[in-house]
């Protein structure tokens, strides 16, 4: 099996020529391998015109089937890269344990329905917030600034309400 050190420090210059997957590293929870295979697997981000077609392009939307007016959702389609697909369900692990938000997102989702549907869920957020930060040029400070000043009600990693 092909491992990141096996090729004599070949993959320090490909790193090295990749500043986005440098950036992408600022994310709690995403690591070299992580960022570097999004960046090699998403392409130009431009490309794209929302995080939920990245969502998609992942394969970590569930499948739908429609009839007579009823849309049950059914189990995530597995398209794209399988690989990155499950280094996105391994990140999102170790980010929800280091980013408050994703923490309360998986925890209220695990509840309501059950832990192996929240990690998809956090993967697929993770997926969303990495293709923002790789559009926009930003580190994750920049993001949750930018979350922040979307939506002011849902704290963020910093933010809290103030007393009345």
């Amino acid at each position: 099996m092909w491992r990141l050190g096996n090729s004599g420090g070949g993959w320090k210059k490909k790193w090295g020529r990749r500043p986005p997957a440098v950036k992408l590293m600022t994310h709690p929870g995403v690591g070299r391998v992580t960022a570097l295979a999004m960046v090699l697997t998403l392409g130009p981000a431009g490309r794209f015109g929302s995080g939920r077609q990245v969502g998609s392009y992942f394969g970590l939307i569930p499948s739908e089937h429609s009839s007579g007016g009823r849309q049950p959702m059914g189990r995530i389609t597995k398209q794209g890269s399988s690989f990155l697909r499950f280094l996105l369900v391994e990140a999102g692990q170790s980010a929800v344990r280091k980013d408050a938000e994703l923490g309360r997102f998986y925890r209220r989702l695990g509840a309501r329905k059950n832990r192996v549907l929240a990690k998809v869920a956090v993967a697929r957020k993770l997926a969303t917030r990495l293709y923002l930060m790789l559009r926009e040029d930003w580190t994750y400070a920049q993001l949750v600034r930018a979350m922040v000043q979307a939506s002011p009600s849902h704290s963020v990693v910093g933010w809290s309400r103030p007393s009345a």
